[in-house]
């Protein structure tokens, strides 16, 4: 009944170049997107590289003995307990989550290019849609006036 359906949907040639159309731009768009957060996910992950490893640079440089610990830590996940209490050591200091995102520089900075990013891919994928939008229904119109 569903095909049936839609192959009486479909007769209509303007409309089946629309769908087709609207689908190719939907593709575009959601692989422009993934394609964006994954840099911007590889760029996070570059930024975590760089915090952690000056953090552990320096408790071995002031420690050597505390290179064999600190390395797991990093590597793996950690503990619900421990993940508890690094939360509450470091609300002792003052950060929390409540914080200005502009006091975390990795993850205000990867916020703000996800946002510029999401920006600019609505931008480029509206104009494209009106454009396209704009050629169809001059096309559209034009058969119909002959």
């Amino acid at each position: 009944m569903w095909g049936r359906c839609m192959k009486k949907y479909f007769i209509n040639s303007e409309l089946k170049i629309s769908t087709v159309t609207l689908l190719f731009i939907m593709t575009l768009f959601l692989i422009i997107t993934s394609l964006s957060l994954k840099s911007h996910h590889d760029n996070l992950k570059n930024d975590y590289i760089k915090s952690l490893g000056a953090i552990a640079q320096r408790v071995v440089a002031k420690d050597p003995k505390m290179e064999k610990e600190i390395i797991p830590l990093i590597t793996k996940e950690v503990s619900k307990e421990e993940a508890t209490r690094g939360k509450f050591f470091l609300k002792e200091y003052g950060l929390t989550e409540d914080l200005e995102d502009e006091l975390f520089p990795y993850v205000s900075t990867t916020i703000i290019k996800n946002n510029y990013s999401t920006i600019l891919i609505f931008v480029f994928m509206s104009t494209i849609l009106l454009v396209l939008n704009y050629f169809q229904y001059s096309f559209f119109i034009k058969g119909l006036e002959n």
